[in-house]
């Protein structure tokens, strides 16, 4: 299934598999595919064409639509965001300055709509140009 790019049914089958035997070889294989393609952060974008410029993380699977609160989930530079806006697949920050160095973490914990978490926290390094 993974050679098929069948990513989300791979990880299934593997999960279905641990659940039956633990095999330390299928544990390794299910890790690796998780890492590569499980629920992660895909890319982000930097929009500094507004006054206000934004920080955007895009993410491999769908948000949480509702009852969630993704704020908590996100730091810059250790401290609470002025605000997050998180829909479909994206997550972005706002309140933030041109010219500025930004180190935005995406906590573990954070969850996609599928069920999955962010397995380990998430810091993007990012400079917002002016």
């Amino acid at each position: 299934l993974d050679k098929r790019d069948l990513y989300r049914p791979s990880l299934q089958a593997y999960e279905a598999s641990l659940a039956l035997v633990s095999s330390p070889a299928v544990q390794a294989d299910y890790a690796d595919l998780k890492a590569r393609k499980g629920f992660r952060v895909v890319e982000h974008t930097v929009d500094a064409d507004s006054s206000s410029p934004r920080i955007c993380a895009q993410f491999s699977e769908e948000l949480v639509k509702t009852g969630v609160d993704y704020a908590q989930f996100v730091t810059v530079d250790n401290a609470a965001p002025k605000a997050v806006e998180a829909k479909d697949k994206q997550i972005c920050v706002e309140g933030l300055e041109h010219g500025q160095h930004y180190d935005v973490t995406f906590r573990a914990g954070l969850p996609a709509a599928i069920g999955e978490t962010i397995a380990a926290p998430v810091v993007l390094s990012i400079y917002v140009q002016d």
